[in-house]
């Protein structure tokens, strides 16, 4: 068991990415439900350890990253400042995320404007990606959300987005500011 603990933690280090279940059971010769307990047991490992990593599961496949709740100055320093999402670009991402799979026409017409560079970036960041092409005339392309979608926003799937009714009860601003307005 230890071995096979280990050589799921190594191959989650060396790929670096996202790594699918079936691609570590291949590797370590068990199932696919044998990498889910050796990856709660390596979590539980790390956790009793205080260590800063910790494996995510992401629809079905894995990630050796760092603890959400680890902050450290000289980590931030290393790392950099994030690099922050646009309001317009995050209401395409959102409307992707919601409706995938989209297209830019799509896009635009829920948002008013036309949608096409914030889809490319989103493509270039590698937050959305092309799931096909759409069987209407001009065959435009469709978009849907990535790993790295989930992963930034703290998802292990889609179905971890709020809803609809869940997002109006948001009080997105303070009486404060409502006041004010």
């Amino acid at each position: 068991m230890q071995k096979t603990e280990n050589l799921c933690e190594a191959i989650l280090l060396l790929e670096n990415a996202l790594v699918s279940a079936r691609k570590l059971a291949k590797a370590a010769a068990v199932s696919e439900k044998e990498v889910d307990r050796y990856i709660d047991t390596l979590n539980d490992k790390y956790k009793k350890s205080g260590s800063v990593f910790t494996v995510v599961k992401l629809e079905n496949a894995y990630k050796l990253t760092i603890r959400d709740d680890f902050y450290h100055p000289a980590l931030e320093k290393y790392a950099g400042k994030k690099k922050k999402i646009s309001g317009a670009l995050l209401e395409t991402l959102a409307i992707i995320a919601y409706k995938q799979p989209a297209t830019n026409g799509e896009v635009s017409d829920i948002r008013g404007v036309n949608s096409a560079n914030y889809i490319k970036i989103l493509l270039d960041d590698q937050f959305i990606k092309i799931a096909g092409k759409k069987d209407v005339p001009g065959k435009p392309f469709m978009y849907k959300t990535t790993a790295k979608f989930l992963t930034h926003f703290g998802l292990k799937n889609l179905k971890e987005l709020p809803t609809l009714k869940e997002i109006k009860s948001f009080d997105f601003l303070d009486n404060d500011q409502e006041n004010k307005s």
